[in-house]
């Protein structure tokens, strides 16, 4: 992989990220994969307590399984970071993403989420987490080194709440 990028503070309140390059992938088996790739972020900051971070993406993803050849994944993102008061932070976020995978096919989704995490003390901190995802893909292409097949997926969805509980030393 081969990048080259930009970080250029705006007027105190915006922040640009840039990197953009080419990805090379050499596969055993299947044929090599050179693609753009591409990362992109803006940052807003309109006061001291609140963030704003919107990203873009878009990368060769290694395989999932033994014996397939990856994917090109792209997805953004926007994020939002409060200090709600001075031990509770809230966020909330929202993406969606696309995957097409190198011998056809592909699958994309979105997912909606937000948190909020209690500062205790110095030492110790509460996060809840709650995230919704919802999937689906087209023509999905099972591959190995015999045998090539095409199935059908179904949408699915997702909910995963994550609590968690962090002490500092």
């Amino acid at each position: 992989m081969a990048l080259g990028g930009i970080d250029y503070k705006y007027d105190g309140v915006w922040r640009y990220q840039l990197l953009a390059g080419m990805e090379l992938r050499t596969f055993r088996g299947f044929a090599n994969r050179k693609e753009p790739v591409l990362q992109g972020t803006a940052i807003w900051t309109p006061t001291g307590l609140t963030t704003v971070t919107a990203s873009a993406l878009r990368t060769i993803a290694d395989p999932t399984t033994e014996g397939s050849s990856g994917y090109t994944e792209s997805r953004v993102q926007i994020r939002v970071d409060h200090e709600y008061l001075r031990n509770v932070l809230l966020d909330a976020e929202s993406g969606f993403e696309n995957a097409a995978y190198f011998l056809g096919g592909g699958a994309s989704g979105y997912d909606l989420g937000g948190g909020i995490t209690w500062l205790l003390n110095r030492d110790l901190r509460v996060s809840v987490h709650y995230q919704f995802t919802e999937r689906s893909s087209s023509s999905f292409l099972i591959e190995s080194m015999t045998a090539q097949t095409r199935t059908a997926s179904r949408p699915y969805d997702q909910h995963l709440v994550l609590v968690q509980f962090a002490f500092g030393l």
